[in-house]
């Protein structure tokens, strides 16, 4: 959200159209007063008689008459007579009427015009123009409440974007976190068996592409239910994390992948490898398990610790299987057998075919 209203106004800025108002009122005022001056000065004028008028521009003939004359003798030196105009001339030059009257007069005269005028002008041009200013210093305080609105909503639209973008980041992160649990094992922090799958199929059509090998081990710690009862749930959860832990040490390319299919079974995913390494491999994990010295006075080897049993199923081009769920199958018939044949063992599929899927009383004795 962003305010639609813009101006070249600060928020701050204080009308004050009210000066140039006055000061038309006091230049009007003026000017009007010139005005009339200047025309009641002229009717004064045009009104002398022709006598006065002509005495009243003498001086000025004179002046005019005189400039040629001293332009003649510029060279000569002035000389200076004495007027010989009388009393009776100066008498005669003195106006007709009293000049106070005459001022008094044309100033009255002067100062009505200009009241009038004035009044008129004010009437006509300065209350119009009165009423325009009262108009736009109501629309600029109108227009100041307006932007200091849009100020506060777009500042509030500010607060309501930053505070969604914190709520999207924070629902961004939950969603992470659930697709990472949704993927992850809470015990061990080994992936789980949905995780597991996807990379499966990923890695068999890889696999099939590419002409490759691809290994999958099915793991089963042996007589775990056993481990539980004799030695109580924390100490099998601890088991169980350091036999994850063993996993994660032992194959940790970018391509393997260890996960736990649930209570004691994990499974490993070994791209690349053929048959004949990986199970070297998985034999070695097993030499590591002993080497934990986990105890456990139920197992099935000769050193009273905790051992697990392997199924082994390899892909290659000259074992294809037909599908993901084939080769995953393969290799957990192959953990039946190992179970069945003694425990603590690796066992690997067929190389021909895949040996007879087990019975539901065969898999009732898969986890004792």
């Amino acid at each position: 959200m962003s305010s639609s209203i813009q101006t070249d106004l600060p928020l701050d800025a204080t009308p004050q159209p009210a000066k140039p108002v006055r000061a038309l009122g006091w230049r009007l005022g003026l000017v009007v007063l010139l005005t009339c001056s200047l025309a009641v000065g002229l009717t004064e004028w045009l009104n002398l008689p022709d006598s006065q008028a002509a005495r009243w521009a003498q001086p000025f003939r004179t002046a005019a008459q005189a400039l040629p004359a001293q332009a003649r003798s510029n060279q000569q030196e002035l000389q200076f007579e004495p007027s010989s105009a009388g009393p009776t001339d100066q008498q005669a030059t003195a106006p007709d009427q009293p000049w106070l009257k005459w001022l008094a007069r044309d100033l009255s005269l002067v100062l009505l015009l200009s009241l009038a005028l004035h009044g008129v002008l004010r009437r006509m041009l300065l209350r119009p123009m009165q009423a325009l200013e009262g108009q736009a210093r109501s629309l600029h305080e109108e227009l100041q409440s307006e932007r200091q609105r849009s100020a506060m909503l777009r500042q509030q639209a500010e607060e309501q974007h930053e505070a969604l973008q914190q709520a999207q980041q924070a629902h961004a992160s939950t969603t992470r976190e659930l697709s990472e649990l949704s993927r992850v094992d809470g015990l061990t922090g080994l992936p789980n068996r949905r995780e597991f799958e996807e990379a499966l199929r990923r890695e068999f059509k890889r696999a099939q592409r590419q002409r490759g090998c691809l290994s999958l081990a099915v793991l089963d710690l042996d007589q775990f239910k056993n481990f539980n009862e004799r030695y109580g749930q924390a100490a099998g959860d601890a088991a169980l994390q350091r036999f994850a832990g063993l996993l994660a040490e032992r194959f940790k390319r970018d391509t393997d992948l260890v996960a736990r299919l649930g209570g004691e079974e994990f499974v490993a995913l070994l791209p690349g490898f053929e048959p004949q390494a990986s199970q070297q491999l998985l034999e070695q994990l097993r030499e590591d398990l002993r080497g934990l010295q986990i105890a456990h006075a139920g197992g099935v080897n000769d050193s009273l610790t905790l051992s697990v049993s392997v199924g082994l199923a390899a892909y290659s081009p000259q074992q294809p299987y037909l599908s993901p769920q084939a080769l995953m199958q393969a290799a957990d018939e192959a953990l039946y057998l190992a179970k069945h044949t003694g425990r603590d063992r690796l066992s690997r599929a067929a190389l021909s075919k895949a040996s007879p899927r087990p019975t539901q009383a065969d898999l009732g004795g898969r986890k004792a």
